[in-house]
């Protein structure tokens, strides 16, 4: 009789376990497959395209993944060039326009009235939109960093432009200019109207709006510039939050002792040759 005393007493939770060890074995076997239908390892990657010359406006791109199909019909592609759309304030369609010697990373996104100039580099997850503030323009040199958005208020409505939402460089309005040599590092915002002028260094989770950036100065990370002018040559601190003209007169000067006087050379530098060993090239220091 003990053999049924033992069965009553621990038959049911052995039971239990087993259905308990087959559910989670096969919930292990769902997960080695990810939701878009690639496996998360062991899987082999896939074969890589050939290197292309350049795209439609003379950008030269690297290799880029295949496309993932979704649910729906719906795709996952790479980065890419793309035209903005017609809206009812603004009926005009424009495409980027990259110069061929900068590099876009293929998973960054500008779109509509977007232009690049020579040797910039823009890295993975920068978005440029160019599709509601119009036109945004990316200097010589310049850098784009990881994750940074450009973005402008609405310059027009019902097809007329917003001069308040614009500013004015050269006899040209811009919702967004960005000077030469000017390093917007990661996951800064710049909103426009923005005029950033040359050399300037935006840092890390800063944030400039409705504002003008004269020559040379570091905006350091994690500050936020508003509605003012940035006098040439200051540095806005760190965290700091600037919204009257006041203020931003105020800002200390950048001084042989500040210490972070030369950080916008070194990341142009840096960024410059990111920028030709992406696409191919060779820098000057290697070339024979």
């Amino acid at each position: 009789m003990k053999w049924r005393d033992t069965l009553r007493r621990w038959g049911l939770p052995l039971v239990a376990g087993v259905w308990v060890g087959l559910c989670i074995s096969a919930v292990e076997r769902s997960l080695t497959t990810n939701q878009l239908g690639g496996a998360i390892a062991g899987d082999p990657a896939p074969e890589l395209p050939a290197v292309d010359a350049g795209n439609d406006w003379g950008q030269h791109t690297p290799r880029t993944s295949a496309v993932r199909q979704l649910p729906g019909g719906m795709s996952l592609e790479p980065g890419r060039l793309r035209a903005n759309v017609k809206t009812e304030f603004n009926p005009d369609v424009e495409s980027p326009r990259v110069d061929k010697t900068a590099y876009l990373d293929p998973m960054s996104s500008v779109i509509g009235d977007v232009e690049i100039g020579r040797g910039v580099f823009v890295a993975p997850f920068a978005s440029l939109r160019g599709d509601q503030g119009q036109p945004i323009y990316i200097g010589n040199d310049s850098n784009v960093q990881d994750g940074v958005v450009i973005y402008g208020l609405r310059t027009f409505s019902e097809g007329k432009p917003i001069p308040e939402h614009m500013y004015a460089v050269r006899g040209e309005n811009y919702s967004v200019h960005v000077g030469d040599r000017v390093s917007l590092a990661q996951q800064s915002q710049v909103h426009g109207p923005v005029w950033i002028e040359n050399d300037v260094f935006v840092g890390m989770q800063a944030f400039v709006f409705k504002s003008h950036i004269e020559a040379g100065v570091v905006v350091e990370p994690g500050a936020s510039v508003i509605g003012v002018t940035v006098p040439a040559g200051r540095y806005v601190p760190a965290r700091a939050v600037v919204t009257t003209q006041d203020v931003a007169n105020r800002l200390p000067e950048i001084t042989f002792s500040y210490g972070l006087r030369d950080i916008n050379k070194a990341t142009v530098h840096v960024n410059r040759s990111l920028a030709i060993g992406y696409s191919g090239g060779v820098p000057a220091s290697h070339a024979r």
